[in-house]
Order: C-alpha cells, then sequence, then structure tokens
C-alpha cells in the first residue's frame, strides 16, 4: 500500500500489486489504474481508506503499461543520426 500524492503512485504501483491512497489534489484529473483511491486531506477519511485497503494486493492493469519498453527505447535511440 502506498500513500501520498506523487505520480509513482499512480504510474507505476498497479505494476507492483499496490493499492494506493492519493491524498489531495495534486494528481487530480491524471488518468489512474483502479488500484488508486483519491481521498481528501481529511485524518478521517485517510483511516477509512487505509483500513479498506491494507494487507491486499492489486491484481488488475495498470493503465500506463507498456510492452517492451527497452526494446522500443533502443529502436528510437537506433533510428537517430548522429
Amino acid at each position: 500500500l502506498m500513500i501520498g500524492n506523487t505520480s509513482s503512485g499512480i504510474l507505476e504501483a498497479a505494476s507492483f500489486g499496490k493499492y494506493v491512497i492519493d491524498l489531495g489534489s495534486r494528481q487530480q484529473g491524471r488518468v489512474t489504474s483502479p488500484n488508486v483511491s483519491h481521498v481528501p486531506f481529511d485524518e478521517v477519511e485517510i483511516r477509512q481508506a487505509f483500513h479498506a485497503l491494507k494487507g491486499r494486493t492489486y491484481s488488475g492493469e495498470n493503465v500506463y503499461f507498456q510492452p517492451n519498453p527497452s526494446e522500443r527505447i533502443m529502436e528510437v535511440l537506433k533510428s537517430i543520426k548522429l
């Protein structure tokens, strides 16, 4: 479980089977996978979200997943004329 307002929770956590409690509005409007719960800076709501998600493993999709990123990067680098 990740708690915070960082983009790593939105971009990478789903790939590691983690749920995310996204605090505040900093990431508002970003596309997120179903593992992300948006919670305001409110102690009661943060505690409720934590107790609902603690110990759980996320097994759904990551909307930011891209297959074979290393191969794709290498192809782009090879295409650059030096």
